[in-house]
């Protein structure tokens, strides 16, 4: 089998292939040599900014010299992104090397198991590369909720930490905050420590309890804990007040979308309890790692006054709307054009709504996204 035959294997996996369970990604992890218990894990959860938190935290590892896988999901252009290694994507060859080792798993696992999901796959593959490229760390965003994904096979990671949580995939998550809230905390483990955003009462509620269930350190971050200090065109300069470090100063350069600091916070504060056990995250190493990080898709200007945004449910489109005012705060906007184009499973009535409300556009033009989950314009 070649990558290309891969990738439409892959792609021919149904989304859900059985009923959510941790027994297969278990059995994954042994059939690989229980890879994670050689690596510092940081298990990222939440309904937005798992992303960006995972790649802040990723960058600043990657500054201090120590080695750092990154799996995250989904991906924008080719599948190889969900697997990195010190930033870069894996090559198409150990790729592919993964698939094979994968495929021979589910060989050997299928009458045990069954057939593997599409994200199981991709999760075990994630880890034999880690495990091939010798990873000091991994970090590893969950694929959808938490207690019964794939990615909480990880018995022992070395810290977690939860980003906002609000309603998306009600269908499976539940119809609440707080149902969605203990599905995310479903990843705190026992004696590990857990940095979560804590502005809502619900949420917070629901992350402590477990927490003090599981005697693991809950660390609260809420909009108290920073301050903005300057905001341009480019990068938005604030200071904290952490736990762990106190008046800090730092730049986060995703232009100016503020829910980045907050993603940032989340990160630092996972950040300095991770440098108590690790001399080369220095100060000097934080700071630059944290300015130097860039995540694709999440109001990303690709070209001079073009923005793209990945918001996809109420919470991001606020964050959104958010990100467009206080752009035009800061640059002269003469013309807004709105490029617009949803998944049909999303609750982009409400969407559309908040737009409207909030926004004014000179033109909005509706589109449709690829795929089969695409909403019609």
């Amino acid at each position: 089998m070649n990558y290309e035959q891969s990738i439409d294997y892959l792609y021919g996996i149904p989304k859900f292939t059985k009923e959510p369970s941790l027994m297969c990604a278990e059995r994954i992890l042994e059939e690989l040599g229980s890879p994670e218990k050689n690596m510092r894990i940081i298990h990222v959860a939440g309904t937005n900014g798992k992303g960006s938190v995972c790649a802040y935290i990723s960058s600043v590892i990657k500054v201090s010299g120590r080695k750092v896988g990154l799996f995250t999901s989904p991906h924008l252009v080719s599948m190889e992104e969900r697997i990195r290694i010190n930033g870069i994507n894996v090559s198409k060859e150990l790729f592919l090397e993964a698939f094979m080792e994968l495929k021979e798993c589910e060989d050997r696992l299928k009458e045990e198991t069954g057939r593997f999901s599409f994200f199981e796959y991709l999760f075990g593959m994630a880890m034999y590369c880690f495990k091939k490229e010798s990873v000091e760390y991994a970090v590893m965003e969950t694929g959808l909720g938490g207690r019964l994904d794939a990615t909480n096979a990880v018995a022992k990671p070395f810290v977690t930490v939860i980003t906002p949580v609000s309603l998306d995939h009600v269908s499976v998550l539940g119809d609440t905050v707080s149902q969605v809230a203990m599905e995310k905390a479903g990843i705190i483990k026992k004696d590990v420590p857990v940095v979560f955003w804590a502005e809502n009462p619900e949420v917070k509620n629901v992350i402590e309890k477990v927490a003090s269930e599981k005697n693991s350190q809950a660390l609260p971050i809420d909009k108290g804990n920073y301050e903005i200090l300057q905001i341009s065109d480019k990068s938005v300069d604030f200071c904290t007040h952490n736990m762990y470090h106190k008046n800090g100063r730092y730049s986060v350069s995703l232009a100016t979308a503020l829910y980045q600091v907050e993603n940032a916070l989340l990160s630092l504060e996972a950040l300095y309890y991770m440098a108590t056990k690790d001399a080369k995250l220095t100060d000097e190493v934080i700071i630059k790692g944290i300015k130097e990080a860039c995540w694709q898709g999440r109001f990303q200007e690709v070209a001079e006054g073009v923005i793209v945004d990945g918001a996809h449910n109420e919470a991001g489109i606020l964050s959104f709307i958010e990100a467009v005012s206080t752009r035009e705060s800061v640059i002269d906007v003469t013309k807004k054009v709105l490029l617009f184009a949803v998944m049909g499973d999303k609750d982009y009535d409400k969407m559309i709504e908040l737009i409207c409300k909030n926004l004014e556009f000179e033109t909005v033009i509706i589109t449709r996204s690829g795929g089969e989950r695409g909403m019609k314009p």
